[in-house]
């Protein structure tokens, strides 16, 4: 029976967290400093919302294969979100702060009935001597602060150092931008500042010899944009001259240079800029980049896979597993070329081919194997992890 009184028994001291991302917004700037803003704030660059929105879509998406009964609450976290939404927003929180809470409800025979995400700015961990970690959260919605053992706590975390302040903590990509996204910012402006010069004005009026009060001035001026605005031929005599002002060449230069920080938010996060769409790589072929790009993931579905596994139950180990190829594959062709080639190295009989495409629901086999009556076989996990 879980006894809360228990906690005021041990020794405790706070852990750092870094609830926020490395980055102060004021004036409609990103500003690199040592002060920090939520993690929404920085959605509010393109470059990384296009990835954290791409990483957290695909891996919620995926299929998780758990044993009974704890499949039921992957399914149906919680009253209030789908499994997708549940997992985006666990993989958003993580990408952005480098962890993300969820506390576990339990039934009455210690099956996880419920899953919370909780905003890591609500939580509090302590490190007790005994080496167990307790988590206090706080709720917006009047319910009281509670802890809880590490045990009934989900902590999906990236990259803890091993360092004593950041030993059970993560740390988000972000860390690693905040001088990419200072100088884009930066380059942004610039740039708008620059087409801002570059065309106005875009035409000079050059009058030969002529001395002309600021009256006869804006007349003239007047006179020449009616007639440009209405498309009517320009006729000007020796006295004028029409000049058309060029855009500056370095424009041009200017744009280029935000491909470089574009291309850093992708190392940071560790996927192929090709991928999603940051930058064109020509020389790559869509499989390399997709398979690529499935490797990468494995930074992030590895902390969800042994997370799940150590605290869904008290007793046991589960054994999960999150399928990403079923959300990355979406059109199976990946899954029919690794049948294909296996099929053709005799390593698998027409007969598997079929079965395994049928589970799959490619190309229409699920309905062959039905009319035919062909049996599932154990290979189809194999092809799958080619």
């Amino acid at each position: 029976m879980y006894n809360p009184f228990k906690f005021n028994q041990k020794d405790k001291r706070s852990l750092h967290l870094n609830n926020t991302a490395p980055f102060i917004v004021t004036g409609g700037k990103i500003i690199s400093n040592n002060l920090t803003v939520s993690a929404e704030e920085a959605l509010k660059h393109s470059d990384i919302y296009g990835v954290v929105n791409r990483i957290s879509s695909d891996i919620a998406s995926a299929s998780i294969d758990i044993q009974k009964p704890f499949h039921k609450v992957i399914e149906n976290p919680n009253k209030r979100q789908t499994k997708f939404s549940f997992f985006q927003s666990v993989l958003a929180s993580m990408l952005l702060t480098g962890n993300a809470f969820v506390t576990i409800h339990r039934d009455g025979s210690l099956v996880p009935d419920e899953l919370e995400l909780v905003p890591s700015a609500n939580v509090q961990m302590l490190l007790t001597d005994d080496l167990d970690i307790l988590y206090t959260f706080s709720y917006n919605d009047g319910r009281p602060d509670k802890t809880l053992e590490s045990k009934d706590v989900l902590h999906f975390k990236l990259l803890s150092t091993g360092y004593e302040s950041n030993l059970y903590t993560g740390r988000s990509p972000l860390e690693s931008l905040v001088n990419e996204v200072a100088i884009q910012d930066n380059s942004n402006r610039l740039t708008l500042n620059t087409l801002q010069n570059a065309i106005s004005p875009t035409n000079i009026l050059k009058v030969e010899k002529g001395i002309l009060d600021s009256e006869h001035k804006k007349n003239l001026k007047q006179a020449f944009e009616n007639s440009m605005r209405t498309g009517s031929t320009v006729v000007l005599d020796q006295s004028a001259d029409l000049k058309t002002v060029q855009i500056n060449s370095d424009v041009a230069n200017f744009l280029k240079n935000n491909t470089y920080t574009s291309n850093q938010v992708a190392v940071a996060f560790g996927i192929p800029a090709s991928y999603v769409g940051l930058n064109a790589d020509e020389q790559s072929s869509i499989d390399m980049i997709r398979s690529q790009y499935i490797s990468c993931l494995n930074t992030y579905i590895k902390p969800i896979e042994q997370e799940l596994s150590k605290k869904l139950s008290y007793n046991n180990i589960l054994d999960v597993k999150v399928n990403i190829l079923d959300a990355i594959d979406t059109d199976n062709q990946a899954l029919i070329k690794n049948v294909v080639d296996l099929s053709n190295a005799k390593a698998i009989s027409p007969q598997q081919a079929q079965t395994i495409l049928a589970n799959y629901k490619a190309l229409g086999m699920d309905k062959v194997v039905k009319d035919t009556g062909l049996q599932n076989t154990d290979t189809t996990e194999k092809v799958v992890e080619q």
